[in-house]
This record gives structure tokens, sequence and C-alpha cells, in this order.
């Protein structure tokens, strides 16, 4: 079993709690003057993309360091076991009570390409940032096949290389939200503070990065189209290094009080329901949603999801484990 990561779970309960924020603010009508909060929720989903980028890269290199080596099977089974099971059980929920409108796809949320190809409907709208994740955890094994220093390297190149990505994405598709959705610079930061400060680090003035996350997030979603411009270039790498040093000061620093705060128990145990708490509540907080039955609906199904279909699905993952008839990808000289 690997090694627990201090705050990780806390870190994952903020965004979580961003998200849900934002939605029920976007549910509810006559909220003008709090509708600058729903912003919140693309910084809450973009943190997740940095932690994954530093958690995925952590296990794959202590995997290369213990064994010389790291399996793509066993690391695909191990996501599979992990993400599958919740994902399949919410889109055949939504299949089996929910009538798509006109218009309405299905096969990019069954693809995982929805970051590519929208699914024209609210309830399948936010697998966009799973499929994000997920083709990051199909390829980036394999560019493990280079070795850290080639990884590191790589990921140096997708973090310079996403704002001129996005922008070019924007012009062929004029479309906004397909130019936002290439978020790989995210998940490149992550990695490459696993690659090169694994316990992160911590300087004197590293506690107003996440206020400047924040303020980021509040300038650079909305407003001109300069402004926009300025977001699709550099504006999202920017925050991206906001949310990359407040992650880092979290995990150098477990024992201040916000790291107190992270692992505190409810924090935690929020934490580790957040990705099942992701899926089911767009069930719950759309448009003209009640947020006070919402909310608490939502919570109770991600609970049962974690519990009933998350956890034997890591139980699946141990009975069938695959690492003895590994395909090894690549092995140290």
């Amino acid at each position: 079993m690997a090694e627990r990561i201090p705050c990780l779970d806390g870190l994952r309960a903020a965004s979580i709690a961003a998200v849900l924020f934002a939605h029920a603010v976007h549910a509810v009508d006559g909220m003008g003057a709090l509708a600058v909060a729903s912003r919140l929720a693309g910084l809450g989903v973009r943190v997740f993309f940095v932690l994954s980028g530093y958690l995925i890269t952590t296990l794959l290199v202590r995997e290369y360091e213990r064994t010389g080596a790291i399996s793509y099977r066993a690391f695909v089974w191990r996501r599979v076991t992990r993400i599958l099971p919740a994902y399949v059980a919410y889109l055949l929920v939504v299949w089996l009570t929910l009538t798509p409108p006109i218009g309405a796809r299905w096969w990019p949320a069954l693809t995982y390409t929805s970051n590519v190809f929208t699914t024209g409907w609210w309830q399948t709208g936010h697998t966009w940032s799973l499929s994000v994740e997920e083709q990051f955890y199909l390829t980036w094994p394999l560019l493990f096949a280079f070795g850290p220093r080639r990884a590191r390297q790589i990921a140096l190149v997708v973090f310079a290389i996403s704002p001129l990505i996005r922008t070019l994405v924007f012009l062929v598709t004029r479309n906004g939200s397909a130019g936002a959705s290439w978020c790989h610079d995210f998940i490149a930061a992550g990695a490459l503070l696993a690659l090169t400060y694994p316990k992160g680090f911590a300087f004197r003035w590293s506690w107003l990065a996440p206020i400047m996350a924040v303020i980021l997030t509040l300038i650079f979603e909305g407003g001109t189209r300069w402004i926009f411009a300025a977001q699709m270039t550099v504006g999202m790498s920017v925050e991206a290094l906001a949310v990359v040093v407040s992650v880092a000061w979290c995990l150098a620093r477990p024992a201040s009080l916000i790291g107190r705060v992270l692992e505190w128990r409810p924090i935690r145990a929020l934490g580790l329901i957040s990705y099942s708490l992701y899926l089911w509540q767009e069930l719950f907080l759309y448009r003209g949603a009640n947020v006070w039955f919402g909310i608490p609906a939502a919570l109770i199904a991600a609970t049962a999801s974690y519990w009933a279909i998350e956890r034997p699905g890591l139980a699946l993952r141990r009975a069938f484990r695959p690492m003895r008839e590994a395909v090894v990808i690549v092995r140290r000289s």
C-alpha cells in the first residue's frame, strides 16, 4: 500500500467545496451579486489537476526507484478499478432516469473525449475534466519510458506550450470553453513538483499563492475579450504556478495551522469522497435546483457511491493484481 501523503485529502476537500459552492450559487436565481463565486468552480477543478499530476507522478517515481521498472498494465488496472466503476454507475443512472435534450450526445462521455467534443447536456458536461485526467493517465506512464529526468523535461515542454495550444484551439473552434479546457499545464505543474520537490517547498511569501490564485480566477474568468485573451495565453499558466506553490507549501508544512485544518478528520472525510461527489453533484445542483435539498442529497449519493462502488473497486484491484504478469515498459539500466 502506498504511503499516505499528508494534506492531500484536505486539499481535495477544499477543491470540491469550491465546486459545490460555485454550483450552488449558479443554481439559485436572483443572486447576481454572488455570481462571481461561480468562477471558483473552475479553480477547484484546476487544483484537482495539479493534485493528480503530483500524486500520479509521485507514485510512478516511487515504483521506478523501488523496482527499476514501471508496469503500464498494472498502472492502467489501478486507474480502471479506481475510476471506472463510479463513472459507469453515474452514467447508467443518468441514462435510466433522465431524458437528454435534443442534440445531446453520449459518446464523448463514454470515450473520455468530452474535453474535445461537447456532450451538449448539463448532466454530462462536467465529464470534460474527467476526460483530461483520463488522457493524462493513459499517456504519462508511457512517457516515463524515457526515465524521470526526461519526463521532467517533457513536463516542462507541456507547461511551456500549453498557452499556445489553448490559443490555437480557441482560434480554430471559436469556442472559449474548448480553449480553456486545455489545462495540461496544471497537470504538468503538479508532475514537475513531484519530480523536483517531492515533499514540497515553502518560502517566506508562499502563503500569498492561494490568494493570488483566487484573484487571478476572478479576474480572468470573465470580462472583456482582452481579459479573455490574457487568460488563454499566460493567465492560466500563472494561475497554475500559484496553485502549485500553494500545494507545495501545504506539503512542506503539514504541522502548520493550515496543515492541521486540512488533516482534520471531517475535512479528510470530504476529501475521500471528492471524486464521487464531483460526479453526483451534477444531478442535484443544476440551475433552479433547491440547494438546501441538493447539497445534502449530493453528499448522501457520494457517500453511498464511495462505500458501495469505489471501495469494492479497490478490493477488485487487490483480488486480480496484474503485477504478477506485468508488462514492463521501462527498466532502469
